[in-house]
């Protein structure tokens, strides 16, 4: 017997006895012991404690039944700087020896299969960039600039996405130009908290904030070589994003800068020995 399942039973033992004296000193039909009456009024009292405390143990067991589960802690391998550390390990390795690694890679032929592995982990670390660990609902895409056609188009995404939104491209001049494309020409951080007055097809009513990040290096007067030149981190909550009065010392900050660079680190890579 289990030492939990022993106080149980001696706890109803206990109580047994107590209701059996209690009943048989205070019941006149039932009275079959004689208990001086300051004892009986102990007796009586402990009783009903018991009750009490009976009850009390059904009424949270049974909320602890009808409760949902506490949620699984985040691993540490899943936080923003878990994931971002063993992306720049990576990237070291690919460097190294004059990146010999990487032009085995390249010579493989799976050099574009690589360089889609390194932007999709640094896109999804842009998922811990809020709190600092995972959450779904916390995503975004990476942009690339197509320099003929004048647009910004999405290569990479990580969120719920229909085709409508991933097919989609932003002209970075005229009447069409969205927060996305006066970020790419600026090369300053744009903040959106509320995406209420934004124009937003049917794939993209869950998005409520977002933050687009140019990656250095990059801006229209630049080739196509360029690789990923926005960064798009979306949420499907409103005014979760520091504004711009907290935004300098803010934590997000710290790490949009931080993964922008190592964008901008995958993108130098890339030109250098995928793109020759």
């Amino acid at each position: 017997m289990q030492p939990v399942e022993a106080l149980v039973w001696i706890f109803v033992a206990v109580f047994l006895l107590t209701a059996l004296l209690t009943l048989g000193g205070i019941v006149e039909n039932m009275r079959f012991v004689n208990i001086p009456e300051r004892y009986l009024k102990g007796l009586y009292a402990a009783l009903l404690m018991q009750i009490a405390t009976a009850g009390v143990a059904i009424a949270v067991d049974t909320l602890e039944e009808d409760s949902p589960p506490p949620p699984d802690p985040i691993p540490e391998s899943l936080t923003f700087t878990s994931l971002l550390y063993e992306l720049n390990v990576t990237l070291d390795k690919l460097e190294k020896d004059d990146g010999s690694l990487l032009r085995y890679y390249v010579r493989s032929g799976d050099g574009e299969r690589l360089f889609d592995g390194l932007y999709s982990n640094a896109l999804f670390a842009a998922g811990a960039s809020l709190t600092g660990t995972t959450s779904p609902l916390t995503y975004g895409n990476l942009y690339e600039w197509d320099s003929k056609s004048g647009k910004l188009r999405t290569k990479y995404f990580y969120g719920p996405y229909n085709d409508e939104v991933i097919l989609r491209s932003w002209p970075v001049t005229g009447p069409h130009q969205g927060v996305a494309s006066k970020a790419f020409t600026s090369g300053e951080i744009r903040i959106v908290n509320s995406t209420a007055s934004v124009l937003k097809l049917e794939g993209e009513i869950r998005l409520k904030a977002f933050v687009s990040v140019p990656i250095p290096g990059t801006g229209p007067d630049v080739d196509d070589s360029q690789g990923i030149v926005l960064l798009h981190v979306d949420s499907a909550k409103e005014h979760v994003f520091p504004v711009s009065g907290e935004w300098e010392g803010s934590t997000m900050r710290i790490r949009i800068k931080r993964l922008a660079e190592t964008i901008a680190r995958i993108n130098a890579l890339r030109s250098e020995y995928l793109m020759k």
